[in-house]
């Protein structure tokens, strides 16, 4: 069993804008690229204390090398539909090079868009 295993499929989501026939332009989310990651809820005690002072709970999302999530940036839970927000930046913890195995982790919340 490896770490593939407990992966599923995920959406990049990118912000559009369209013309509006009232003038302006109008924005919209829409899916674009598929990957896989892994997800979890972060049970840590920072994690749950920042929840229960109204925060929003925080998920981990691991990801292959090669996959690139940034800060602000939105993906979509293919399975559930459940919109995320990533809140730090996958190149700045990954696993180092001796393990064998390349992958990165970044922090994201639940939102509605």
């Amino acid at each position: 069993m490896s770490l593939t295993d407990f992966m599923q499929s995920f959406k990049y989501r990118t912000l559009t804008q369209t013309s509006s026939p009232l003038g302006g332009y109008t924005e919209s989310w829409i899916d674009g690229a598929t990957f896989s990651a892994g997800i979890g809820l972060d049970t840590s005690a920072e994690a749950r204390i920042a929840y229960q002072n109204t925060l929003k709970k925080q998920y981990s999302i691991i990801v292959p090398d090669g996959v690139t999530l940034t800060h602000e940036m939105r993906v979509k839970q293919v399975s559930t539909g459940t919109i995320y927000r990533i809140t730090s930046n996958s190149a700045d913890a990954h696993t180092p090079a001796i393990a064998g195995v390349s992958y990165a982790k970044v922090t994201a919340e639940v939102i509605e868009e």
